[in-house]
């Protein structure tokens, strides 16, 4: 099937985070660790799509301007979704794509695209190990001295006031 029937079939429809919460809830499942606070503020800041094949809802979209913040297709129709995202950032206007490392189907769908990467924090869980492995690294709770170090390595990640720090 040539790529412009295969996206024909499906529809890109406006829509609002209650008619697509089991979705959202089955993708937030989906993901290494728990979806925090920032990335649910751009969920419910944002503009709500589903991806409709005939009156079956397959996947939802979120853009917020011209960036795409959330792609998830139901895991049977997997197989459409570079066809779908190719569709929805034609259509939609996409520029930029915020992806979080721990969504391995938006990661594995972007993996060939060629873009300018963008990194933005990194994500922490413990997980519960109480051996030490062999590394010179330490890991401790930071204190105020190591405020220094921190910004050299994180930039003006942390002067965003909207992520809660001071």
């Amino acid at each position: 099937m040539k790529s412009k029937q295969l996206t024909d079939q499906f529809e890109i429809k406006k829509s609002n985070l209650k008619e697509v919460d089991l979705l959202v809830k089955t993708h937030a499942k989906s993901l290494v660790f728990p979806m925090d606070s920032w990335l649910e503020d751009q969920l419910f800041n944002s503009a709500v799509y589903k991806l409709m094949s005939g009156t079956k809802c397959i996947g939802y979209a979120v853009q917020k301007k011209q960036t795409l913040q959330f792609f998830h297709i139901r895991k049977k129709y997997f197989r459409y979704a570079p066809a779908l995202l190719e569709k929805f950032v034609a259509e939609k206007g996409i520029k930029r794509v915020f992806v979080i490392t721990q969504d391995s189907l938006l990661c594995a769908l972007i993996a060939e695209w060629e873009y300018t990467k963008e990194k933005h924090a990194c994500f922490f869980t413990d997980s519960g190990r109480k051996e030490i492995p062999e590394t010179s690294a330490i890991f401790r709770l930071a204190v105020s001295a190591d405020t220094r170090s921190i910004r050299k390595v994180t930039g003006k990640f942390f002067d965003d006031k909207s992520g809660g720090f001071s």
